[in-house]
């Protein structure tokens, strides 16, 4: 009985963070599919794109720092930064 409520804030925690990433990954694909139909007239979404993953990454970073997972933390944080990274360059070029 204890072990449930320790675990039942967790879970309402786990359950936004994948609304989050459910909801940034359809906005990826529709940015492809706009990239896809007109390239030179979407530019702009090649950033949002990387912005995006760069969130995915940073909400499922906080998912496994609350399940002490370091390794993941660790990886997902350097995927983090590495999408960011490339969303401020693709950002500079497009503009």
């Amino acid at each position: 009985m204890d072990f449930e409520r320790r675990k039942r804030p967790f879970r309402h925690l786990g359950r936004i963070i994948d609304i989050i990433n459910i909801l940034l990954s359809l906005a990826v694909i529709i940015c492809i599919v706009f990239i896809a139909l007109d390239r030179e007239a979407n530019l702009i979404l090649f950033p949002v794109i990387f912005f995006c993953a760069s969130v995915i990454n940073i909400a499922l970073l906080v998912k496994y720092l609350k399940r002490r997972e370091g390794f993941r933390v660790m990886t997902l944080g350097m995927g983090a930064l590495l999408f960011l990274g490339l969303g401020i360059f693709t950002l500079l070029v497009v503009l």
